[in-house]
């Protein structure tokens, strides 16, 4: 790994860890887990609170094309600077919570 990657890695992680946000804290009253308030506790940082920040590299998310599947992917693997999130966002139905609010930022 470069500098730049191993920089961007530990920022991300002291953002997480800073967040104060846990998993169970942010789901609904139904125990549904409510992607918007995920992404924005993991995400903004780099993609931004709409999807076009760009920052260190960040994809603009609101001109993606990739499918559901692909996103959660992603979320779970990183890719390029982006780092798996699949411990932090560990559960199945918080990542497809977040795949769901990704989507749902395009324009």
């Amino acid at each position: 790994m470069d500098v730049k990657t191993i920089f961007v890695v530990a920022l991300l992680g002291l953002f997480t860890a800073c967040s104060g946000d846990t998993g169970s804290s942010l789901g609904s009253s139904e125990d549904r887990p409510n992607g918007a308030k995920l992404y924005e506790a993991n995400c903004t940082a780099c993609h931004g609170p709409e999807g076009k920040a760009g920052v260190t590299g960040a994809k603009d998310l609101a001109n993606s094309e990739l499918d559901s599947a692909k996103v959660y992917k992603l979320i779970i693997e990183g890719q390029g600077v982006m780092p798996p999130f699949e411990y932090i966002i560990s559960s199945e139905q918080e990542r497809n919570a977040v795949v769901d609010h990704v989507i749902s930022l395009r324009d």
